[in-house]
């Protein structure tokens, strides 16, 4: 049987707060440089693109703050010319699968990734944190605030294996209190 790790209610609460620099959306996109970007939801993988900043990898679920994209929005994120991955990873959930198809991707460096993901993609973060390429940046955005900027180094690894280690391996509600 797969395994799933949950997110936990302080861990939500947690994850709420950036885990790199915030800057305004294209602020932190003038910044990155030539280093391998790996883009985590819909609105920071259209940033980018519209910024010249092609993602290496970049997860999408076609939602932003679970609501649809517009036809508009979607129409420009299909033009992008990338290995398309199709991952399911539901809710609050990080998935086996999810861990192994960021595993391989990794390794697979010549090409362009686009990873639309049937569920959320937020919590994919994580694993990109810990076990992505060092240099590697991470781009996200933070609802109403920014984007966030993480670079992929020996303390951010750290920092997210810290993190994967307060998920849940039970289902909500089969929890002890």
């Amino acid at each position: 049987m797969a395994r799933v790790y949950f997110l936990t209610p302080a861990l939500r609460t947690r994850l709420k707060r950036p885990l790199g620099k915030l800057y305004s959306r294209a602020l932190a996109l003038k910044s990155i440089g030539k280093k391998p970007l790996i883009t985590v939801g819909d609105i920071a993988t259209l940033l980018a693109l519209r910024n010249g900043k092609e993602p290496w990898i970049a997860f999408t679920d076609g939602k932003c703050q679970r609501r649809p994209l517009a036809l508009k929005q979607k129409r420009e994120l299909g033009h992008w010319k990338a290995r398309k991955w199709s991952l399911r990873n539901p809710h609050g959930t990080l998935s086996e699968e999810a861990f192994r198809l960021c595993r391989k991707l990794f390794s697979l460096k010549k090409e362009r990734h686009w990873v639309r993901v049937k569920g959320e993609e937020d919590l994919l973060l994580l694993p990109c944190m810990r076990w992505a390429p060092l240099e590697t940046l991470l781009f996200y955005g933070q609802p109403r605030r920014g984007g966030v900027l993480v670079g992929v180094t020996k303390a951010a690894r750290i920092k997210a294996g810290r993190i994967l280690n307060q998920f849940s391996k039970t289902p909500p509600g089969q929890r002890t209190q």
